[in-house]
């Protein structure tokens, strides 16, 4: 029973997660800004597993008190700045576009994590990197 509960939320997110696409673009039709659209998002987020970590008996704060400041960068560059910049990249490309790129993000990160953290990009990540390159071209070219 467990399982199939969790499978449904997992199918719930999902859902919510493909609808988001053509829910910004519907918002920014009637004149919502990409910063409002990112600030909604992720204070709603916020707000929703506030209430679950308030009402829980789990303990959900995995982190000591002095890496606050880190985790609030994190939250606001990592999760409000994607909401952000994903929400203006649908305002000035197509949907379909914009999604391909953000799906790109992974291997930013490979990159980004090579550049300012040297860490290794083994023979796995450099076939990852140009297989999903690869992908990406495929799908955004004219023919």
């Amino acid at each position: 029973m467990k399982y199939i509960f969790c499978l449904g939320l997992t199918l719930l997110a999902a859902a919510f997660w493909g609808t988001s696409g053509p829910a910004t673009r519907i918002v920014m039709g009637y004149g919502v800004t990409p910063l409002t659209i990112a600030f909604v998002r992720a204070a709603g987020a916020a707000l929703i597993l506030g209430l679950y970590g308030m009402f829980s008996k789990r303990r959900l704060v995995l982190f000591q008190a002095k890496e606050l400041s880190r985790h609030l960068m994190d939250g606001l560059f990592g999760v409000a700045g994607m909401f952000f910049f994903n929400s203006l990249g649908m305002l000035l490309i197509p949907v379909g576009m914009a999604t391909v790129l953000f799906y790109t993000a992974p291997f930013w990160v490979i990159i980004i994590a090579h550049l300012m953290r040297k860490e290794q990009i083994n023979l796995l990540r450099l076939l990852c990197l140009i297989l999903g390159f690869g992908g990406v071209l495929l799908t955004v070219s004219e023919t």
